[in-house]
């Protein structure tokens, strides 16, 4: 399998993508393919990984977070 080809998910891997927002899809990547886009996926995970929202408004998890400055 690449990532090129289609790759059917079972229900409760759409329904927690759904309630979450994200799905851990084990085998979809050969270990190649993770190597090669790791940079690209890093770059998007650290532009990303800053909260936004004011601290009132985080649950926990939200609050251990680091705001972006």
């Amino acid at each position: 399998m690449t990532l090129g080809e289609a790759y059917e998910l079972d229900g409760a891997t759409v329904a927690g993508f759904r309630r979450d927002g994200h799905a851990v899809v084990r085998g979809v990547a050969s270990p190649a393919e993770v190597e090669r886009y790791r940079p690209a996926i890093r770059r998007g995970a650290e532009r990303l990984r800053h909260e936004r929202r004011p601290l009132a408004e985080r649950d926990t998890y939200g609050r251990a977070i680091p705001s972006r400055r």
